[in-house]
């Protein structure tokens, strides 16, 4: 009982601390995250027109710039990896609440919020 305690509580103050950091840091970087938005943003600003939707030169201009950046494909990669890692740690914290709480059998529902929550 003293471990699961230790995990709540760990997630606790992580949970804190990233809540604290997104009100001191904000929603939105000053700049944006990647060349082609930044590219998108320069030629928006540089525009005379006030349309609000993109236009399709703009959305292809901006997809070749994505697939021609060096970071995507190493996101494209790392996503499913860490998706899977996830996916790991769901069951094994699964398996570890069913060796703690054996009689009870809604620990997967739990595990899922909890992690969903995290």
């Amino acid at each position: 009982m003293r471990r699961l305690f230790e995990m709540f509580a760990t997630m606790g103050v992580i949970s804190f601390v990233a809540f604290v950091m997104s009100i001191i840091f904000g929603s939105e970087p000053p700049t944006p995250p990647g060349r082609a938005e930044a590219n998108v943003a320069d030629r928006r600003k540089n525009e005379k027109e006030t349309d609000i939707l993109p236009t399709i030169k703009e959305y292809k201009i901006s997809i070749k710039e994505l697939f021609s950046s060096k970071e995507f494909p190493i996101i494209w990669i790392v996503f499913p990896l860490v998706s899977s890692i996830f996916r790991c740690t769901i069951v094994l914290l699964s398996s570890i609440l069913r060796a703690e709480f054996p009689d009870r059998n809604d620990v997967d529902k739990h595990v899922g919020i909890a992690l969903a929550i995290a």
